[in-house]
């Protein structure tokens, strides 16, 4: 006797092979659930897809679990479970689609999903964030950056050495992301010419990063560190996220 009433997307598939009229209906869930990690019981986070319908004339409904995580409101953790989830669940799609199954694909949302990290602030440095942005944008979620770089000083002295920072924010939604990355140490008394090329290296790194950025999806506008500028205390030369892709790069060796 076949079976009527599918319990998987296994049975979906050979219900529709055999004939049978499928109507169907995904709803995305997270759930938070407790787990033991390294002899610890933490709170963790399960992803799973509940698909129900109509098969012929007989409804059904069950579910399926795409990913688990631990720690909900780190951002690597968040963004690993995102990825795993939405990878399976697309290639269930793909499968479900070829036997003939109509139906509208829902997938894994990061604000939905993830609503914790609503409280990240942009004071906060988040390791991790500029991996998390790239591989939303991957997913074809709309995520904008804007780019500011400062000289830090790295001591409490007259004439400190300064590190040279870029403090990237990544806008998704209602949620922003901060990472912050060094990019050289300036000290006082070093060559000109090896200034010079500290600032040639950075703004290199710094172009590089932008540009992986605006091909994964990511609007960034352009910055650049500029010698002339940190010689007289000036703020560094600064594109609106507007304008960022209609102006060249700025003379990084004035």
């Amino acid at each position: 006797m076949k079976k009527t009433v599918p319990e998987s997307l296994e049975d979906l598939a050979l219900l529709r092979r055999w004939g049978a009229k499928i109507c169907l209906e995904s709803r995305t869930e997270k759930e938070i659930v407790a787990f033991e990690h390294d002899r610890v019981c933490r709170d963790g986070v399960r992803l799973s897809v509940t698909f129900s319908g109509m098969c012929d004339h007989d409804p059904f409904s069950f579910s399926k679990t795409y990913a688990r995580g631990h720690n909900p409101c780190c951002v690597k953790a968040a963004a690993r479970a995102l990825i795993i989830a939405n990878t399976r669940l697309k290639r269930d799609y793909d499968d479900l689609e070829k036997t003939g199954v109509v139906f509208k694909r829902i997938m894994f949302n990061a604000a939905e999903a993830f609503p914790e990290m609503e409280r990240a602030i942009l004071s906060k440095n988040q390791p991790g964030a500029m991996e998390f942005a790239i591989r939303l944008a991957r997913l074809g979620e709309p995520v904008h950056a804007d780019m500011r770089l400062s000289y830090r000083p790295l001591a409490d002295e007259k004439a400190p050495p300064r590190r040279m920072t870029a403090s990237f924010t990544f806008f998704h939604g209602r949620h922003s992301y901060r990472e912050e990355r060094s990019f050289g140490t300036l000290k006082e008394g070093l060559p000109r010419a090896e200034t010079a090329a500290l600032f040639s290296s950075a703004n290199r790194r710094i172009e590089a990063i932008r540009l992986q950025l605006l091909q994964t999806g990511i609007r960034i506008n352009t910055a650049v560190f500029s010698m002339r500028d940190f010689e007289t205390e000036c703020v560094f030369p600064y594109v609106p996220l507007s304008s960022a892709e209609e102006k060249p790069l700025l003379n990084i060796c004035n």
